[in-house]
This record gives structure tokens, sequence and C-alpha cells, in this order.
């Protein structure tokens, strides 16, 4: 039988009690004599051995075999017949709680939208107030509840992008953008440590034909994960690129990289990350905005050596050919207010 399974061809013996290689407890305690395997194989994977036997010798023809070999092939496909039924089964489950999950946040998430804006309203009026009549102390902790309320706003607007990519209903407001501008405005005004992120651009624009503040939003997801695992001291780059008629924005860092185990659920939804305290909406909206502008989002990674998140959009055509005349190298300045978003897969 082991000869059967590891050479995946059948086997017939008519001497059991003379092969020493045989079990004592099968020759002896048995007294088989005759056997017969055949490979049992379950959706073209190999499971185990299908045998009979019998106490007399010779007792099986190549006749015999062959049958046997036909039940094998019956039986292993009955069990993947119930295996795929099982699976379909737990598959459609899941995909019920998913869908009910979805449809629950969706709700929650216009409910929560609904109350926040006349919340900051208010917040507004108090930092104001605060600020006039010299209460420093109260507008710093006015100005410090519209920063929270802020950070739960843009996650009640990721967790609806969500849907609406889901969807199909997901807007984009297309104009000509030049990258190179919006890199570095969104360095500029993300709320992160000085020189932790470092714009460089072989070029002076570089322009698609894009939704800015879509795009701001891919790349300001982009930039929070990467500065959650990038070492202390050194920047997260933010590298500009082009080449035959695609924009390439890179954003690297030199964290542990990431497992080979997440890579493959990377930009789904609500796949966080090890030690990732969001909801795992970030990189699925990133790559969902890039695709609608006609783009793809891609990752090279390998643990202990950083990520590396590339976005790449089509050129304008009046920018192919455009030379490259300078470097630009821009440092991130600290802001009141910032524009990350926390809720996203650590890469």
């Amino acid at each position: 039988m082991v000869e059967a399974f590891q050479a995946g061809a059948p086997r017939r013996a008519g001497r059991v009690d003379r092969d020493m290689r045989e079990l004592r407890g099968i020759r002896v305690g048995l007294g088989i004599r005759s056997e017969i395997s055949v490979p049992l194989e379950v959706g073209r994977e190999q499971r185990g051995v299908l045998s009979a036997v019998s106490t007399s010798p010779e007792f099986f023809s190549d006749g015999d075999l062959r049958f046997l070999g036909t039940v094998s092939r019956w039986v292993g496909m009955v069990a993947h017949r119930a295996e795929l039924t099982e699976n379909a089964a737990a598959e459609a489950g899941a995909q019920g709680r998913r869908t009910a999950a979805e449809e629950l946040i969706t709700v929650l998430a216009h409910d929560f939208r609904n109350l926040l804006t006349p919340l900051r309203g208010r917040l507004d009026l108090m930092e104001r107030r605060a600020r006039r009549e010299g209460q420093e102390r109260y507008r710093s902790d006015a100005e410090e509840l519209v920063r929270s309320v802020d950070r739960l706003d843009r996650l009640v607007r990721d967790l609806l992008d969500t849907a609406r990519l889901k969807q199909g209903l997901f807007e984009l407001t297309r104009e000509p953008v030049d990258l190179v501008d919006l890199a570095r405005n969104t360095v500029a005004e993300f709320a992160a440590p000085a020189g932790a992120v470092e714009v460089q651009a072989p070029m002076d624009e570089l322009v698609v034909s894009a939704d800015s503040s879509r795009l701001r939003q891919v790349f300001e997801n982009l930039i929070s994960n990467a500065l959650k695992v990038q070492p202390e001291g050194e920047p997260v780059l933010f590298l500009l690129d082009s080449d035959d008629g695609w924009a390439t924005v890179t954003i690297a860092d030199r964290g542990p990289g990431i497992a080979p185990e997440i890579l493959p659920h990377l930009f789904d939804r609500f796949s966080a990350g090890f030690g990732s305290v969001g909801l795992g909406l970030g990189l699925y909206l990133a790559r969902g905005i890039t695709e609608a502008h006609g783009g793809a989002l891609e990752v090279d990674s390998r643990p202990g050596d950083g990520a590396r998140l590339m976005v790449r959009l089509p050129l304008e055509l009046r920018h192919f050919g455009t030379p490259r005349t300078s470097a630009i190298r821009e440092r991130s300045r600290p802001q009141l207010v910032g524009s990350t978003n926390g809720s996203n897969t650590s890469a």
C-alpha cells in the first residue's frame, strides 16, 4: 500500500506472506496472502490508497486490479463532489455574513456623517469664541476635538467610498493634474514630523487626467502606511517618474517588509495586517481609486527589505516625451490639522 501511494500507480501482490518488508501484523496476525492497491485521488490530488486483500495466495487477477481502479475513481469523484458542496455552502454563508455586515456599515456610516457635520460646526464656533476671549486652553482643546472629528469623518468617508466602489457608483471629476505639484502639496500638508517624507521628482511637471482630491487620498493612505513602519530618522521616499506613456508614483519605506502570507490579501477589504489598528480599508480604496483612473497599484516587498507601493497612471498625451529638467526634494512640514487616514493595512 505504501508503494502504491508513493509511486502513484496500481500494485498487485500474490504472496504477501513471503514479503518480509510487509508488517508482521498483516502477514501473521491477519494471515493476508494476496493484496491489490490503487491510488485514491480526490480533485486530482492523491489522498490515499484503496486496497482489497485476501487470505488466499494469488487470489486477484489483473482484471480485479482494473476494477478496483474504477471503484477508486468513483469514490474520489463522490468525495470531491461532497467537498465542493461543503465549500460552496461555507462560502455562501460567509458571503451572506459579509453582505449583511457591509450593508450595516454603510447605513451606520451615512448616519454618522449626518451627526458629524453639526458637531464639527459647533466645535468651530467654540474655537472661534475661545480665540476671541483669549481662552488659550479652551481654544487648544477645541482644535484637538476638531482634529478628532476630522479623523472620524475620514473614516466614515472611507466606509462610504468602499460601498460606492463595490456598487460601481464611484465618480471622478477629471482635470489635468500635475503630479509633481500634488506630491509637494500633499507632503507639505501632511501631519507628520519635519523630514518624515521626501519627494524626489526628476522633472518639472508630470501631468495626468485625474481627480486631484482622490489621488491625494491615495497618496495619503500610502504615506500613512509607510510611516507606521519606517525606522526613526529615515524619511519615507515619495518618488515620481515616467516611462512609455505612464506616470509612476512610488512610496518606499525601509520597514520590515510585508509577510508573504499577507501579500495575496493585501488589497482586500477589511484585511488588516498584523499590528494594524484600522479597518483594513486604506489599501483597498487606494487600489480602487487608482484603477478608476485607468491605472494600477502594485506592491514590491520582501521580508526585511521594506515595501514599495507603486501607482501607475496614464500620462496626458501632450505630456509624452517631456524632458527631465530638474530635481525636486521636499520634506514634510507639520500642520495643526492633518489629512491622514489611519484605517489602513500596515505595509
